[in-house]
Parts: C-alpha cells; sequence; structure tokens
C-alpha cells in the first residue's frame, strides 16, 4: 500500500505539472501620455498613476485626455437617538480620453460604491473612511486598466 501511494503522488504530480496552467498576465498595449485630473485632484492622481504604473512609452497607442473623480458621503443608517452609524461613500469615476493613433475617443464611467462603520471615536472613523477609499481607488485603478487591455487586445 505505501509503494501504492507513493506511485499515486508521482504520478497526479506529473499529470497536474504538465496541465499548461499559465498565469494570466496580459501585454498592456498602451500608453498614458498628458493625462488631466478634475474634480477631487489626489484620487484622480493615485488612479491616473496606478493605471499608468507598468505602461511603456514606446507603445504605438498612446491616450491623452482627463480623468474626474467625485466623491460623495452619504448617511446610511442612524440610531433612534439620530446619531449617524454608518456612512455609503460613492466615488463616481469619469475617464475621457483620445486616442493619439487613430483618433478614436475613449469614454468610460465606473461607479463604486461602498459602506463603512462609525467608530466609537473620531480618529477610527476617519481610518475607516480612509481605508474604504483606499479599495474604491485600488477596485477603480483595476476596472479601467482591465478594459483598456481588452480595447486594445482585440484592436490587434
Amino acid at each position: 500500500m505505501s509503494n501504492f501511494l507513493k506511485y499515486l503522488i508521482i504520478i497526479t504530480f506529473i499529470f497536474l505539472n504538465a496541465c499548461g496552467y499559465k498565469v494570466y498576465n496580459p501585454q498592456k498595449n498602451y500608453y498614458l501620455g498628458e493625462i488631466k485630473t478634475n474634480g477631487n485632484n489626489r484620487i484622480a492622481s493615485v488612479i491616473r498613476n496606478n493605471i499608468k504604473l507598468e505602461t511603456q512609452k514606446d507603445n504605438s497607442n498612446i491616450l491623452e485626455g482627463s480623468i474626474s473623480v467625485e466623491v460623495k458621503k452619504n448617511t446610511k443608517e442612524k440610531s433612534m437617538t439620530g446619531k449617524v452609524i454608518s456612512y455609503t461613500i460613492t466615488m463616481n469615476t469619469t475617464l475621457d480620453l483620445n486616442n493619439k493613433k487613430n483618433d478614436k475617443k475613449i469614454i468610460k464611467t465606473i461607479i463604486q460604491k461602498s459602506s463603512f462603520d462609525v467608530g466609537t471615536h473620531h480618529s477610527t472613523t476617519i481610518k475607516n473612511e480612509k481605508r474604504i477609499l483606499d479599495v474604491l481607488i485600488t477596485k477603480t485603478s483595476e476596472e479601467i486598466d482591465e478594459y483598456l487591455v481588452s480595447i486594445f487586445k482585440s484592436d490587434n
């Protein structure tokens, strides 16, 4: 039984090793040139830098335009005494780009929404809000990046 188990493990390892699995790492076939930021400039700059991070200048698809970000914080829940229990943050990002290669216009609007609870101290509430904003920024950056990769993958 011991030899059978050893052979089974070796055979399983061989089959799993040769299954052809590859990590999906799409090629970024675009470059962000001059991108202006509107609205909440700090968040728009972070999104722009996240997207621009792994692009290369020698790509033929050079994109220029603007990123607009609007952040709204609304009350989600209140207690019976009227104190706020939780907030909802809505981040509306509008991407308005122009491909210099073929003068094609790219417009994309992304709306991300999340909520957070009010902490026992004001500093805890501020930390919760900042953490949620960081998550929304990351999600928006990834969604824009995937969108741009899919557009220029279909062009080739």
